[in-house]
């Protein structure tokens, strides 16, 4: 939490909060993917760190989040996936990349551009003639 709140007063405890709670590995990944249901944006931005720093190892439970019913927090683990950009993901994020909310169409799409994997290709493609205009410059940068 005081990780979180980006008070100048707890700049010392920030990194060596995050990289202790990185530091459990994969264990706290489902808790830290229940957070992302957060209002506040440094809270996001920090579960986002975190589960970068964590890596790889975190990819499968992101993964499973990706069939939850909140698209809010498919949508956050779809940016969280595209931070770690392991191929492992690229399934699952096609499996989203038809969401019915737009957030996670483009969320999904840019991360299997960063994933770099050519089973996306075709997905990517489909969607540079998505309804909504974010979701196609997602495409188009995915596409490279």
């Amino acid at each position: 939490v005081l990780a979180a709140t980006g008070e100048v007063r707890y700049k010392d405890l920030v990194g060596p909060a995050k990289d202790s709670i990185a530091a459990m590995g994969a264990e706290v990944a489902p808790l830290l993917i229940d957070k992302f249901n957060t209002k506040s944006a440094r809270e996001r931005v920090t579960i986002l760190e975190i589960l970068k720093k964590i890596g790889k190892p975190a990819v499968p439970d992101l993964v499973k989040a990706l069939k939850r019913p909140n698209g809010l927090i498919v949508e956050r683990v779809c940016n969280s996936l595209a931070e770690i950009a392991d191929s492992t993901a690229v399934p699952g994020l096609i499996g989203v990349a038809k969401h019915s909310r737009w957030q996670v169409r483009e969320q999904a799409t840019g991360a299997l551009g960063k994933c770099r994997d050519s089973r996306a290709n075709e997905v990517v493609h489909a969607a540079l003639t998505d309804t909504i205009g974010q979701v196609r410059k997602s495409a188009a940068v995915a596409a490279g």
